[in-house]
C-alpha cells in the first residue's frame, strides 16, 4: 500500500503487511502499539493504551511503511549474515511469503527496549537500521521458536516438530550450503527484475545509498505537503 508516513492509504494492505502485523501484535502488543504512535508521530503514550484509533487494515498498512522497504529485499539490508542464512533456511523449509513478514515482525520485537524509547518514524527506523544488524542470532532463533514458525507451520500444515532450530543446518561451517542460500537469493533477484535484490553478494553503492537517502527526504517533504 502506498503509504505517507502517517497519512492517510490509498488501497488495501497486502498479505504480508498483515502478517507483520498481526505477529507483531501477537508478540509484543505494548511495543505494537507504541510504534503505530510512532509512525504517525504521535507523542508518546505512558497508558500504553495507542490513541492511533485505526483499523486492522491501517494497522498493517502503518507498520509496512516502516519494515517494507526491507521485507521486499528478504531483510538482507538489516540483519548480519548469519541470521539471514537462519530466515532463509526457514523460508526454503516453507515459503518466503510466509515467513518473511513474520522474521520482520520478531527482528522489531527483539529491538523493543530500544524501540520504547523512540517517538517518530525517523526514531524508530535509525534503531531498526543500527541495531538490527548486531541482533545476536540466538536471540533471533528463539524469537522465532516462540512468535513466528508455530503460526508459520500452522498456515502450511506442517507438524510441530518441523522447522525447527535444530534441523536448521545454521552453525555449520558449510560453504556449500552458503552456495546454494546465495545462488537462491540471486535467483530471486533474477525473477523478481532486480526488486528482490540479493544485497549479500550485491550490496549497494554509495550512490544508491545516497539516493535512498534522498528518497527519504523528498518523503518528509510530501507529508508537509499534505499536511498544509
Amino acid at each position: 500500500a502506498s503509504l505517507a508516513r502517517g497519512g492517510g492509504l490509498d488501497q488495501a494492505a497486502p498479505g504480508w503487511a498483515k502478517l507483520l502485523r498481526d505477529t507483531l501484535k501477537e508478540a509484543d502488543p505494548k511495543l505494537f502499539k507504541h510504534l503505530l504512535n510512532c509512525i504517525q508521530n504521535l507523542p508518546p503514550d505512558p497508558s500504553g493504551t495507542a490513541a492511533h484509533n485505526l483499523d486492522p487494515e491501517d494497522e498493517a498498512a502503518h507498520l509496512a511503511s516502516l519494515m517494507g522497504p526491507s521485507i521486499s529485499r528478504c531483510l538482507v539490508d538489516i540483519l548480519s549474515l548469519p541470521a539471514c542464512l537462519y530466515l532463509y533456511d526457514q523460508s526454503l523449509m516453507s515459503t518466503f511469503s510466509n515467513m518473511v513478514p513474520r522474521a520482520a515482525a520478531v527482528t522489531l520485537s527483539c529491538l523493543s527496549p530500544s524501540l520504547m524509547s523512540c517517538t517518530t518514524f525517523d526514531a524508530a527506523l535509525e534503531v531498526v537500521q543500527a541495531q538490527a544488524p548486531d541482533l545476536p542470532l540466538p536471540l533471533l532463533q528463539s524469537a522465532m521458536e516462540k512468535h513466528a514458525l508455530p503460526a508459520a507451520r500452522a498456515a502450511l500444515g506442517l507438524p510441530r516438530t518441523s522447522m525447527s532450530v535444530d534441523a536448521s543446518f545454521m552453525g555449520r561451517e558449510d560453504d556449500e550450503v552458503l552456495a546454494q542460500v546465495l545462488s537462491r537469493m540471486d535467483a530471486l533477484a533474477d525473477v523478481s527484475g532486480g526488486r528482490l535484490r540479493n544485497w549479500v553478494s550485491n550490496p549497494p553503492t554509495a550512490k544508491e545509498r545516497k539516493r535512498e537517502k534522498k528518497s527519504r527526504v523528498v518523503d518528509k517533504i510530501e507529508k508537509v505537503k499534505e499536511e498544509r
